[in-house]
């Protein structure tokens, strides 16, 4: 069936029929279209559109702002959502680059609100933080492959719905409360709200299956030995069957994922699953993937399950819809707790706090939800895949952009010069498309074929200060990280645990001037060793040239002179050259007095 044509195209139609004489009068065209007969007067009177009269008032023209809505989907695909400020900063940065090209008026401080009412394909949300390898491992082949592999396993051993489980580890501080809205007199500054100063932190594993059934929670203290008054006379039902355990550092390890496997989970659901295959969905804890786990889940038809590294926020059940309404009652427990005169929370008062938290949390219709949103009772993977960011988005409003051919150089007479800014060429644009609407035929090619020009040029300006502006970001981010990665990792020198940020300054500048002295003192050092080689040289040149003008001499005298440069040590000074051994004279006889020999030795003792 075809389209009905919108208002503003009955009108042109009817404007046309009345030109081309199908219409004896333009009221008879705008009622045989169905069309007010004093717009279509009014339109043939040159009155504009009213879409287009209240484009013209805004401070950033509507393929600026398509731009901006553009750059809002590209930075929520990368998981840095803009905020309102940032917004209106970015197109403030738009407005200045092209506010050379005429005035063009500030932005007001409700334009955010007005441009999100204009654009309905972009919202303002709080945001909810997610670690970056969250963010980065989630998509969607990542997902079907699971998807896929939990499918076929399900069909493989006919696992009903209601021996699919779930488990996960939640951690819980003993003292804290929830942040809310609060009413407070209206002369009032003052918005704190006491809580409990308990920060003690205990781990609790809870397991939920596809039917919306709970078992036993498995609850782990931080602490060496079990004692007697950390648990209540009484309990709520619902924590019937509870196992306490206790752990150094009150986290789950190797021993405890077993004793949870072999004492709830196994004892829990034995009766449940009538001889049936139970499918056990958990992370990929190092902690449940141990031999003596496995092998017990073998031997009792339990077929463990793991989920994809960083992806429990989006395909574990109680991740998604459990233990954030948990969270939530828990501290509000506390918080009334605390209103009724609860000083300090303790371990009996944390099981009292907690079961009336979990009852109001773990309901049939919350626990079935939770694995409804994650696609896996029943199973419907789209329900996580319309979730995911997908790798483009583009405007649902903005128009496809048809290239068009280039315009023919205007009539050139001897000044005109090429334009060499953006704001230059705006403007160029818009005296061509002023000249144009002027003097040019209504309709034609070449008007259209201006306006396509103009809004591409303003497009692309838009873009380009967006491009300039984030530049500018990097930048200094880019400086930033330099600086830090030329920073000494040494230790600080202080006396004391406390140092001030005056007392690193100092610190650093007596260290730049130590080694400002290091390098002087080098600098000494060298040039020294390069002065006493030259006069080393020069007296090595002397003593050559005195031995070349005595070679005319007797023998004994240049046999003398060699030894004596010979036993010069050209390559250090006279104090320094080791000393020349003497030599010692003749024995002389004592019974002849001849040199030579000795009184034992002497010829004439014999005769």
């Amino acid at each position: 069936m075809d389209s009905i044509p919108s208002s503003e195209a009955r009108i042109t139609r009817a404007i046309e029929g009345y030109q081309q004489g199908r219409y004896p009068s333009l009221t008879a065209a705008a009622k045989a279209l169905e069309v007010p007969p004093s717009t279509v007067r009014h339109r043939a009177a040159g009155r504009k559109p009213i879409g287009e009269i209240a484009a013209s008032r805004l401070t950033l023209n509507t393929k600026e702002e398509n731009v901006l809505v553009d750059w809002v989907f590209r930075l929520h695909r990368l998981g840095v959502p803009a905020r309102p400020s940032r917004l209106l900063e970015m197109a403030e940065y738009i407005r200045e680059s092209r506010s050379a090209a005429g005035k063009v008026p500030h932005l007001g401080r409700h334009w955010t609100t007005r441009f999100l009412k204009r654009h309905p394909e972009i919202k303002s949300v709080l945001s909810v933080k997610i670690d970056k390898n969250r963010w980065d491992s989630v998509s969607r082949e990542k997902c079907e492959k699971w998807f896929n592999n939990f499918e076929k396993t399900v069909k493989e051993h006919r696992i009903l719905d209601s021996n699919i489980y779930n488990m996960d580890e939640k951690g819980c501080i003993l003292g804290l409360s929830e942040r809310a809205k609060v009413l407070i007199p209206s002369e009032s500054e003052v918005s704190y709200k006491q809580q409990p100063g308990n920060r003690e932190s205990v781990t609790i594993i809870e397991c939920v299956n596809g039917a919306g059934e709970v078992i036993p929670p498995f609850i782990i203290w931080s602490a060496k030995e079990h004692r007697n008054n950390w648990i209540p006379l009484s309990l709520d039902k619902s924590m019937d069957g509870t196992v306490f355990a206790i752990s150094p550092n009150g986290y789950t390890d190797h021993e405890l994922s077993f004793e949870w496997v072999s004492k709830i989970f196994h004892p829990a659901t034995v009766q449940r699953c009538r001889g049936h295959t139970r499918l056990l969905v958990m992370d990929g804890h190092s902690s449940h993937l141990t031999g003596k786990l496995l092998g017990f889940c073998h031997d009792n038809n339990i077929l463990p399950i793991c989920l994809p590294a960083h992806t429990t926020h989006v395909l574990q059940p109680l991740d998604v819809g459990c233990f954030g309404p948990l969270a939530h009652y828990y501290r509000i427990e506390v918080e009334e707790a605390c209103v009724n005169g609860l000083d300090s929370v303790s371990k009996v008062d944390f099981l009292r706090l907690y079961s009336a938290a979990r009852q109001k949390a773990f309901t049939l219709e919350n626990v079935s939800s939770s694995f409804s949103e994650s696609g896996i009772v029943p199973f419907k993977p789209s329900v996580v895949y319309d979730k995911l960011i997908p790798s483009e988005e583009t405007h649902p409003d903005t128009p496809t952009e048809t290239s068009s051919r280039p315009l023919a150089s205007l009539a050139s007479d001897g000044q005109l010069k090429t334009p060499g800014d953006y704001a230059s060429l705006l403007s160029y644009c818009r005296e061509l498309e002023k000249c144009i609407e002027e003097h040019g035929i209504e309709d034609s090619p070449t008007r259209k074929l201006s306006k396509k020009v103009s809004d591409g040029v303003l497009r692309q300006g838009a873009e380009f200060a967006i491009l300039r502006k984030e530049n500018t970001g990097l930048k200094k981010e880019m400086r930033a990280k330099k600086e830090k990665n030329g920073q000494k990792k040494n230790k600080i020198n202080c006396s004391g645990r406390v140092i001030t940020l005056a007392q690193v300054h100092q610190i650093r500048e007596e260290e730049k001037r130590r080694e400002a002295e290091k390098e002087e003192a080098a600098e000494r050092k060298k040039a020294r060793a390069e002065e006493a080689a030259r006069k080393k040289a020069e007296k090595a040149e002397k003593a050559r040239k005195k031995a070349q003008d005595m070679q005319g001499g007797e023998t004994s005298d240049v046999e003398d002179l060699t030894s004596s440069l010979l036993d010069l040590d050209i390559s250090g000074s006279e104090d320094d050259a080791p000393p020349v051994p003497t030599k010692r004279r003749p024995p002389t006889c004592s019974l002849c007095g001849i040199q030579g020999h000795t009184c034992r030795t002497c010829p004439t003792k014999s005769k």
